[in-house]
This record gives C-alpha cells, sequence and structure tokens, in this order.
C-alpha cells in the first residue's frame, strides 16, 4: 500500500514540474524578447555611464552562458541516468533516495556557472567606451566558442545514440516471451516511456546546436579575418549572432511539444483534461456493432497498478 500511494505521489510531482516547466519556458520566451530589446537599446542611449553598461553585460551574460551550460549537461546528466536505470534495472525502482539526482544536478550547477563567471572575468578587458560594444563572447573567443559548439554537436549525436541504443535493448527485453520478475519488467516499462521522449529531444538539441555551430563558424572566420573587434564589425554581424541565440529558445518550446506528445503518460492526461480520448471512444462506439468485443492496449500505467496489486496481495498472504 506504501508504494502505491509513494507511486501516486510521484505522478503528481510530474504534473507539477510539467506546469513550472511550461511556465518556466514561456518566461524564458518573453525574457530572450526583452533581452533584444535592452541590447538593442543600451546601444544607443546616451544617459547611461560605460560602466554600469558594461556591468549589465556582464550581468546578461553570466545569465545566459549559465543557460546554455545547464542545458547542454543536462543532455548528458540525462543519458546517464538511464543508463543507471537500465544496468540497475533489477533494483532501481526500490530506491526511493534523491542522492543520485543530487550527485548529477550539484556538479551540473557548479560547473555551469564557474565556467560562465570565468569566460565574463577573462572578458573585462575588452570592454571598451564605445556605446557600440557587444556583450557576446564571439567577438573576442571565436576560436573557443567554434570549439565548444564543435564539441558540443559531437556531445549531443552521441547522447542521442546511447540512448536509442538504450531504447533498443529495454524494448527487445521487454518484449521477450519469458519475463523475468514484474519489477524487472514495470522498470523496462518505465525505461521504455521515458526513452521514447528523451531520444528526439537529445537529437533535437543536438541538431539546433549544429545550426548554431555553422553560423558560429561564420561569424569566427570573420572576426579572426578582421585585425581588432570594431563597432562596424559588430554590427554587420548583429543579426548573425542574435539568431544562433534564437535556435536555443526554439529548443524550449520543442521540449515541451516532446515531452507532452511522446510521453505516453503526459499524452493521456492531456487527452483526458481536453476530452480528445472520450470523444474517440465515443464515435468508435457509435460505429460499431453491440456484439463487438473492445479490446484494450495494456498501458505502463495500468501495469503498474497490477504490480503494486501483486505486491500488496503477496504481503497479505505473508501476513497470515
Amino acid at each position: 500500500m506504501f508504494l502505491h500511494e509513494n507511486f501516486w505521489k510521484r505522478y503528481a510531482m510530474m504534473e507539477w514540474l510539467l506546469i513550472e516547466t511550461t511556465a518556466e519556458s514561456v518566461v524564458s520566451v518573453l525574457n530572450f524578447v526583452a533581452l533584444i530589446y535592452l541590447l538593442i537599446r543600451m546601444r544607443t542611449t546616451k544617459m547611461i555611464h560605460k560602466n554600469l553598461r558594461a556591468l549589465l553585460c556582464w550581468i546578461i551574460r553570466v545569465i545566459y552562458d549559465a543557460t546554455i551550460y545547464i542545458f547542454a549537461l543536462s543532455m548528458l546528466f540525462m543519458a546517464v541516468e538511464r543508463i543507471v536505470a537500465t544496468l540497475a534495472i533489477r533494483n532501481y525502482e526500490q530506491h526511493e533516495s534523491n542522492i543520485i539526482a543530487l550527485s548529477l544536478v550539484i556538479p551540473q550547477w557548479i560547473l555551469s556557472v564557474s565556467a560562465a563567471i570565468i569566460v565574463v572575468i577573462s572578458d573585462i578587458h575588452t570592454f571598451t567606451p564605445q556605446q557600440d560594444h557587444s556583450c557576446s563572447s564571439i567577438y573576442y573567443h571565436p576560436a573557443l566558442l567554434s570549439g565548444i559548439f564543435l564539441g558540443g554537436v559531437i556531445g549531443f549525436f552521441s547522447f542521442a545514440v546511447v540512448l536509442f541504443a538504450l531504447y533498443q535493448y529495454n524494448s527487445k527485453g521487454y518484449t521477450k516471451p519469458r519475463m523475468r520478475s514484474l519489477n524487472i519488467r514495470y522498470q523496462m516499462a518505465e525505461n521504455i516511456t521515458t526513452l521514447r521522449f528523451l531520444v528526439p529531444i537529445v537529437a533535437s538539441f543536438g541538431a539546433l546546436f549544429a545550426a548554431s555551430f555553422i553560423i558560429v563558424l561564420y561569424i569566427a572566420s570573420n572576426v579572426k579575418a578582421n585585425t581588432q573587434t570594431t563597432p562596424t564589425l559588430i554590427r554587420e554581424f548583429f543579426v548573425y549572432e542574435q539568431l544562433y541565440n534564437l535556435l536555443g529558445v526554439t529548443f524550449t518550446l520543442l521540449f515541451i511539444t516532446f515531452c507532452i506528445f511522446l510521453h505516453t503518460p503526459l499524452r493521456k492526461t492531456l487527452e483526458k483534461d481536453f476530452g480528445f480520448s472520450k470523444r474517440r471512444e465515443n464515435n468508435y462506439l457509435a460505429g460499431s456493432c453491440q456484439d463487438t468485443k473492445l479490446m484494450r492496449q495494456l498501458s505502463c500505467q495500468k501495469e503498474a497498478n497490477i504490480h503494486f496489486a501483486n505486491l500488496q496481495a503477496d504481503w497479505s498472504q505473508k501476513g497470515r
């Protein structure tokens, strides 16, 4: 009974997490639009001192760069978490401790924020009294940024291949005629459901990162061709600079779409909330004969209920 209640508590937490992520994504899109406006106006505003302008640039750079690094490391750590769930498939479900999550999230934030601060500190000497300077590091570290994007493209597609291999492994094991214990079958079903949307998420992030790498490489090649970074050069590539930033916001929308429509429990919840599933079932019943025997495919959620019901029955028998 305790495991059954704990399962539904975790499911309710996932729903709240989805709501929170959606709200944060909407705010991120609005913040990105406001950030572009701020940068454009900051380049032409007269009643602002150069020190305040440079300080705003540093704050924006730390927040933006740290966010990109956190997203990138999230792709890696999601792959690591599913690898652990697959290798420790016999007892992964039974562990309620959040040690694994903390061991991944804490280094992720420390590394991301530290890297963003270090890069900004290294750029302090590059800020000049000119009003037309840029907050982007592409003009001051073209080779470094190109290398980071290239490594990201290779890494993200590698993570996608690893996750796809895990998906194939769990799918084949789940369909074996002689399946092992029910808890292993439940964990495989959870892995399949999760990997079904993690694979396209990581692959799409890698594809957008590849497009960003092409833009960054184009800007970097032109920056290297010039002896120094001038306001004219920055104005010339301002549109390209914002374009590769826009791809990051595009991924936010893709992330929400993949989570809802490729994760079976979330999609079924969406259909139930908006009545899509009920209307389809009513239409099917209206067009079928009364003798028709309706068959329903067993979902992972229903299989989880069977799993916990069997455990409760087993405990009841042992208690006697």
